[in-house]
């Protein structure tokens, strides 16, 4: 630890995100929480070390084009990082949110990967190798492949796309009746910023553009808002992203059109709240996970 802090300290705050995140729903609503759909991420502040400054440091041979990071954990988590991409804005991490990573962190030290699947974080960081060849480790062939629907398997997905969701309302509440709402959600983009994010409530008829409640950093959580009155019939809730590259977040047929119903990481398109109608009985006010 004391010779990481010879080198110069950068603090930033990023999210991190499991590329599994509601991996059950390529061939329909399985879950009806945003907890159960969107849960297995964080946004947080981290501070450390240039990874690029370590690689410097130690020399690297002109052949070297991948960096192979190792955690000390009892997986032996391991995955293959090209060069180009470790030089860029990863740094191994020693505090989080001010204070020293705690063990289910990573402690004493992590690598991060900002915008990037949450399984190149190694935590535990024992030591980094530079090879010639990615080291097709099973974290990047048996795991963390997409099947695409002519069989065959996508590798090297790094980057997390943008997406976003509304928070609330959603099936974790209930409608309290007609009236003033606000409709509150979070956006990211594994790419950089987020540029905008429109709502719709009609399932995608028609959209309007929410504004931001939070500072727009770089790959990491932005809070969006839009004021809603809501007279009390069905509705079905919606939101899209836009990141500065100009990707657009996709609906899910979609999505599966282009991957298939076999995949389980990297799903990114928009999901749908259903708002059931105020005097639709008992289920008046409840809201649900569907597919629109």
């Amino acid at each position: 630890m004391d010779d990481l802090k010879r080198f110069p300290s950068v603090s930033r705050i990023h999210f991190v995100e499991c590329p599994a995140n509601g991996a059950l729903e390529w061939k329909g609503v399985q879950l009806n929480s945003v907890q159960w759909t969107h849960g297995m991420m964080s946004c947080v502040e981290y501070t450390g070390v240039r990874l690029s400054d370590l690689l410097k440091e130690a020399g690297i041979k002109t052949e070297g084009k991948w960096i192979i990071p190792e955690g000390v954990d009892a997986s032996g988590m391991a995955r293959s990082i090209p060069l180009d991409l470790a030089m860029d804005d990863c740094f191994v991490a020693y505090a989080q949110n001010g204070e020293a990573l705690r063990r289910e962190q990573g402690y004493p030290i992590r690598l991060v990967v900002p915008g990037c699947e949450a399984n190149m974080w190694v935590k535990y960081l024992r030591r980094i190798m530079v090879h010639d060849v990615p080291m097709q480790h099973r974290e990047e062939t048996s795991k963390y492949t997409e099947l695409m629907p002519d069989g065959t398997s996508q590798r090297f997905s790094w980057y997390m796309e943008a997406n976003s969701v509304i928070t609330y309302p959603s099936p974790d509440f209930k409608m309290q009746g007609p009236g003033k709402y606000y409709i509150r959600g979070l956006a990211w983009s594994g790419r950089g910023k987020v540029a905008n994010v429109d709502i719709s409530t009609d399932g995608g008829k028609n959209w309007k553009e929410a504004h931001f409640t939070s500072a727009v950093l770089d790959k990491a959580w932005t809070r969006f808002e839009m004021e809603w009155d809501w007279d009390g019939s069905e509705a079905f809730l919606m939101s899209r992203v836009t990141d500065e590259t100009g990707y657009v977040q996709p609906p899910m047929p979609q999505m599966r059109n282009l991957e298939g119903t076999n995949n389980v990481y990297h799903r990114t398109a928009m999901v749908t709240w259903r708002v059931h109608g105020w005097d639709n009985g008992t289920n008046g006010g409840m809201i649900e996970n569907v597919q629109y």
